[in-house]
């Protein structure tokens, strides 16, 4: 039995809007469409990661369909629509359909995000019959009803391993860039600099190719990609992913000595906290008294508080060395 909440019911309609507004977008899209044959080649890095990972997830659902694990196929449906077709893949291919992209550009993107849409409402059809059916009939190419089209399943030929690899990297140094982006205050509107240094020559030909992913989604102004690199840029802090080292320059982009200063006041907040929380689990009279849930509570407050602590510390440290 699976117990009622409200929260639950306001994360499925928060989920039905995002699957309604994703599909909006792509409708509004179509102006031009026609179905057409595409050679693998002339797919972006991005097309086929989609299309790869779009028949790696149907060949998850039906393996847990079989098994009548229907919640975790659903929640591999709701990670796969939200995180990987809305975040990444419809963020992506908004330059190629604005109403200066190149003709053939626009259409290859039209077409994989026909393909993907339909792909994600047929699988999702069990689950959510009444909205998959609305958008479906909106959708060119659609049937009496999606009951009347073939079920999903995994194809072998639409699935290419090394843009699934590429793709995973891309996203590790975008992902590396907000984190930078958000630990250290940097505001969302501002265009940052980003050195990476790349060892790997293979790397370095797939993250130039593709540099205006990173350019996009993590809101890079210049982006250099070198092999080895003779001195550490000026005040610049840095991350490493599996196939990169990320150097970001914050002069210009944040005031080191104002964010030291607001970095200062939080780590005194944290270090109060944290005394506080490790005071009461300290007093034998509190823990002998206390219920358990108020003592775990206490014990969750504490290691929240030394986490927060220890970022804070690494960061100051960062910013004094810049």
């Amino acid at each position: 039995d699976i117990r009622f909440h409200w929260e639950k019911v306001e994360n499925t309609r928060n989920f039905a809007n995002k699957i309604w507004n994703a599909s909006r977008f792509v409708i509004m899209n179509l102006e031009g469409y026609e179905k057409i044959e595409i050679n693998p080649d002339e797919y972006t890095l991005v097309d086929r990661w989609i299309i790869s990972r779009l028949n790696q997830r149907a060949e998850e659902v039906n393996h847990l369909l079989e098994r009548y694990d229907l919640g975790e196929a659903a929640k591999v449906l709701y990670d796969f629509i939200w995180d990987e077709f809305c975040d990444w893949y419809i963020e992506l291919a908004k330059p190629r359909l604005s109403s200066t992209a190149d003709k053939s550009e626009k259409l290859i993107a039209q077409n994989v995000l026909v393909e993907t849409l339909t792909g994600i409402l047929r699988l999702l059809h069990p689950f959510m019959p009444f909205i998959t059916e609305e958008i479906y009939h909106y959708l060119p190419g659609h049937n009496e009803t999606i009951m009347l089209d073939s079920w999903p399943g995994k194809n072998d030929e639409r699935i290419w391993e090394s843009s699934l690899d590429e793709m995973q990297q891309i996203m590790s140094i975008i992902r590396a860039l907000r984190n930078i982006r958000a630990e250290f205050n940097v505001s969302p509107g501002a265009q940052i600099k980003t050195v990476l240094v790349v060892n790997d020559e293979n790397y370095q030909q797939v993250f130039t190719a593709n540099h205006n992913y990173i350019k996009q989604l993590a809101r890079v102004k210049e982006l250099e990609i070198v092999k080895e690199l003779g001195q550490k840029p000026a005040q610049a802090v840095s991350a490493l992913t599996s196939q990169a080292e990320i150097y970001v320059p914050l002069e210009g982009v944040v005031d080191i000595d104002k964010e030291i200063t607001r970095l200062e006041k939080d780590l005194k907040g944290a270090v109060d906290e944290l005394a506080r929380a490790e005071g009461k689990l300290n007093n034998q009279n509190f823990i002998s008294r206390a219920p358990q849930e108020v003592i775990e509570k206490e014990k969750g407050k504490a290691e929240e508080a030394k986490t927060r602590k220890e970022g804070i510390l690494q960061r100051l440290e960062i910013l004094k060395q810049a």
